[in-house]
């Protein structure tokens, strides 16, 4: 098998982000039923993705790269959905789903962990101290005086890697120390 190229790959990814629109849950849709249909989803992607033999030679490469071009641009979009249907559960104080959210964040919770038993890693970095040069993109820096460092204070997408290679870059704001 041709081993990829991650370049390539964002390549790919980005060409497919420009067609599928992103994946949003909306407050109100977030319900036991749907969630526990969403992971049943998740589940048959995986099984897809596992059944797929990409080293066949009756089709040709550009072929097989559109292919998975489009499952991991599917992925992705599943991937930030869950994440950010997860993140409207949480209490911002405790970090714990919200009492009425308990049953489905755990149906998110499951399909999130098959994911990743799957060799797919997703990243927040929101809370921990932004490094200059990493595969982050910066949407905004903001200043706060409360801050002694540069803190990333929003995620607005993760970061998600596929075996180690990464497949969506996290973007977020940056926090900066107010210095006078």
């Amino acid at each position: 098998m041709e081993k990829r190229n991650p370049q390539r790959l964002k390549k790919i990814c980005g060409r497919q982000n420009k067609i599928i629109e992103e994946f949003r849950i909306p407050d109100r849709f977030i319900n036991s039923e749907l969630v526990a249909k969403n992971n049943e989803l998740i589940l048959k992607l995986i099984e897809i993705i596992n059944q797929k033999d990409f080293d066949t030679q009756s089709r040709d490469q550009q072929t097989l790269n559109d292919d998975l071009s489009k499952i991991l641009t599917i992925l992705t979009k599943l991937i930030t959905g869950i994440w950010r249907a997860q993140k409207k559960m949480i209490s911002p104080n405790s970090k714990e789903p919200l009492p009425e959210y308990k049953n489905s964040f755990r149906h998110l919770e499951s399909g999130m962990s098959s994911l990743e038993l799957a060799g797919i890693k997703m990243i927040d970095p929101t809370g921990k101290q932004y490094m200059p040069g990493t595969s982050e993109r910066v949407l905004a820096f903001e200043t706060k005086k409360e801050l002694e460092k540069e803190i990333v204070i929003e995620t607005v997408r993760p970061s998600i890697y596929y075996k180690k290679e990464l497949i969506q870059q996290a973007e977020i704001i940056v926090g900066t120390p107010n210095i006078v």
